[in-house]
């Protein structure tokens, strides 16, 4: 019985490059640059069967096949991680993100006799927007994927700025594209000062002081 063998991968452009430096990237996520490894590998020049990329690559014989055909079909996107079934979301990232908001604000922001938030007070504040209105197990859904429980909550730090709302969304959003960025060469970095850990000792020895004449 003859052996199929697999279909050649050849790259177009700079595709090759582009493959490398996902590996490469710190920030990649390891099943994407896994797959990425795949298909380098299947586009060498001694043209592996699938069998033998997953042999050296430690996977499976279906896994190769299955990621160098959706390559083959799909190009660079067809490595990314396909929509998963079910319903979809009904609300949206800002949606979700308006809950959590509203949930870290004091009750009295929005006019709420409260002094700590439940879920029907959180409902109806969000019954008296212009825009839409979640139900009281939506928002328990979205609170409780966040491990947020604003009545178990003591309110000890807040931010003064006007304009903090703003700049948070433009945080988040960053975060919600980070993929997307990446692809197009843009990289997004976190970093967070850690206020309440106590510095021991330098990292670096001090400098010695040095006297200019």
């Amino acid at each position: 019985m003859p052996v199929l063998l697999a279909p050649q991968v050849t790259f177009a452009n700079d595709e090759q490059a582009r493959l490398e430096s996902i590996v490469r990237a710190h920030a990649t996520p390891q099943a994407l640059a896994f797959r990425c490894q795949l298909i380098l590998r299947a586009a060498a020049s001694d043209h592996p069967s699938n069998l033998q990329a997953a042999q050296e690559l430690h996977g499976k014989r279906h896994t190769v096949g299955r990621w160098r055909s959706r390559y083959l079909a799909h190009g660079l996107s067809g490595l990314q991680d396909a929509l998963r079934s079910g319903w979809p979301r009904r609300f949206s990232p800002s949606a979700r993100l308006d809950v959590m908001a509203l949930a870290t604000c004091k009750p009295a922001r929005s006019h709420c006799a409260a002094t700590r938030w439940s879920l029907d007070d959180l409902g109806a504040a969000f019954a008296q927007g212009p825009t839409w209105t979640m139900s009281r197990s939506s928002i328990w859904r979205i609170l409780d994927e966040a491990d947020l429980k604003p009545h178990r909550s003591v309110y000890w730090l807040n931010s003064h700025d006007p304009d903090f709302e703003a700049k948070a969304h433009h945080i988040c959003t960053v975060y919600l594209h980070a993929l997307r960025f990446f692809e197009h060469g843009r990289v997004g970095i976190c970093t967070e000062e850690k206020t309440g850990m106590q510095i021991l000792q330098r990292k670096s020895p001090t400098q010695p002081l040095v006297l200019l004449c």
